[in-house]
């Protein structure tokens, strides 16, 4: 594989033709990680135009908690005084709401154009553009957005501009979109430096990167999913791009990937752990076979990822644990061998996810083991199900308990709106739902048999729970009825674990008392 060096990066391309001040403003907002924003910011840096880097507000589980009108003010103000001339806007369908208001206010008070990209853009481009949207950036922005900018500082035509949509007379207008990048090595590594860079939260804006204080670093070695699960948008992204000529998913070369962590080691003292952001890290042995001794030799931090039941092996697990995996994420979504295969088109059956399970818990990896709540297709013998697979989970694993919300057009949400199980107001982006209850929560409004079979669910994942006590409880008819004593009996349960598994993390730098602090106003999320 090829060095970074070796590569003609792909801004030089877009290098910027004209001499004159033309400030823009990258927005993320409710991240400070956002790695597309920052994608995006070190593309413009690269190719020599004026950027900016903005982070409004940052979010901890479902603690989405709104600009005020002072951090709104502040926003505007910056704005205003770095004389900007175009806004850029990464936008998911959960903040569609507040993208729409923060725009009208950007055009009303500094009269400048504004640009969406992200997920939301790239999936409802019409609707980013309904919403007040001037342009709208779909897919992989970094070329699109680049020729954009250059030809609004230019004065040139922006209506032919690939991936890029605007109003025309008779409504939404989009180019058709562009191949994905094929060489990843091509775009720039990261920029870690606090040029240019401000952050808004807690009532005052701060000029530096906000990453400088994190002790976990998100990084991604690759760009697409492998696979079309009916809930994610992934299901939508494949359809967009199939028969383009380039395949969906592409990997780094783990020379480029390395150069990242090493320039990460340098600029952010804080660092002590990484989380690879992959849909399915490492999908490729070969890779993995090359990037476990380079990286357990240059970088060696402890870390945690994704990865996918369908693509385990021992071998794999194996080079993970010697290179410093500490947690390993995996899909397994619903207990009901049906509903997996044939509703979320996940060609994992029981089988499949409890070879997965002992091979990781073989290899002393921590399990960290997804599972969707609130589908309203499931019946009652599917959550039953559920809690028997994760019976026969070897402990000790992790829950992460998600709540289904529907993104817009997704497989599933178009199968559940046929079927009349959800309206158009229970979307992503009309519901404001996924702020509030993307991972499940105890206090959350749901039926009492839901909330019992969540608070089961949990109790499958303690060690100090005897199995026996959680199956008996599972078929006591009493507690589907009042569920209070089943929740309360959880909430200690999550609670005596998150402290156990908190101690551990921060013994092992994993975590430090800030980022306790901020996860601490969304505990009862929190179900481990």
């Amino acid at each position: 594989m090829n060095p970074q060096e070796d590569v003609t990066p792909l801004s030089y391309k877009w290098t910027r033709s004209f001499d004159h001040e033309w400030p823009v403003a990258l927005v993320s907002l409710f991240s400070f990680e956002n790695m597309g924003a920052r994608a995006m910011y070190s593309f413009l840096k690269q190719a020599d135009y004026d950027a900016r880097l903005v982070f409004l507000k940052e979010y901890a589980n479902n603690r989405f908690d709104m600009p005020t009108e002072h951090e709104r003010r502040l926003f505007i103000d910056l704005l205003n005084e770095q004389k900007v001339k175009l806004v850029g806007l990464s936008v998911r369908s959960p903040y569609f709401p507040f993208a729409r208001d923060i725009t009208e206010q950007i055009k009303k008070e500094l009269g400048i154009p504004v640009v969406w990209g992200g997920t939301a853009a790239t999936i409802t481009s019409d609707l980013c553009v309904k919403a007040g949207a001037d342009y709208v950036v779909c897919g992989e922005g970094e070329e699109s957005f680049t020729e954009l900018v250059s030809a609004l500082a230019t004065g040139a035509p922006t209506d032919k501009i690939a991936n890029v949509w605007h109003m025309g007379p008779n409504g939404p207008v989009g180019n058709p979109v562009r191949p994905l990048i094929s060489n990843l090595d091509g775009l720039p590594i990261p920029d870690l430096e606090d040029e240019n860079k401000y952050y808004i939260e807690n009532q005052k804006i701060e000029s530096e990167d906000p990453y400088k204080y994190e002790v976990c670093y998100g990084v991604t070695t690759s760009r697409g999913c492998p696979f079309k699960c009916t809930y994610c948008t992934n299901s939508a992204l494949h359809g967009i791009y199939a028969g383009r000529g380039v395949p969906f998913v592409r990997q780094r070369s783990v020379s480029n990937v390395i150069q990242e962590l090493k320039l990460v080691k340098e600029k952010l003292p804080n660092v002590t752990t990484l989380s690879f952001g992959d849909e399915v890290f490492a999908c490729k042995l070969s890779w993995l076979k090359e990037f476990s001794p380079e990286y357990k030799k240059e970088i060696g931090f402890p870390f945690d990822c994704a990865i996918d039941p369908r693509v385990i092996t021992d071998e794999k697990i194996r080079l993970l644990k010697e290179c410093g995996a500490g947690d390993v994420g995996m899909g397994i979504q619903c207990g009901s061998e049906k509903m997996r295969l044939e509703l979320f088109e996940r060609n994992t059956p029981d089988d499949k996810i409890l070879d997965a399970a002992n091979i990781i818990n073989k290899h002393g990896l921590m399990g960290r083991y997804d599972i969707i709540a609130d589908n309203p297709f499931e019946t009652t013998e599917d959550k039953r199900a559920t809690v028997d697979l994760l019976l026969k989970l070897p402990l000790p694993w992790i829950l992460n308990l998600y709540s289904l919300n529907f993104f817009p057009r997704t497989k599933l949400a178009e199968i559940a709106l046929e079927k009349g199980l959800i309206t158009e107001d229970e979307i992503s982006g009309n519901s404001e739902r996924c702020l509030h209850q993307f991972m499940v929560s105890f206090d959350y409004e749901r039926s009492n048999e839901d909330k019992a079979w969540y608070a089961l669910y949990t109790l499958t994942s303690k060690s100090f729970v005897p199995k026996a006590l959680t199956r008996w409880l599972s078929n006591r008819a009493f507690f589907m009825r009042h569920p209070k004593p089943l929740i309360m009996f959880a909430r200690l349960a999550s609670l005596l674990r998150l402290g156990v598994d908190g101690v551990r993390l921060f013994y092992e730098g994993r975590i430090d008392l800030k980022y306790a602090l901020r996860f601490a106003r969304s505990i009862s999320s929190i179900n481990r």
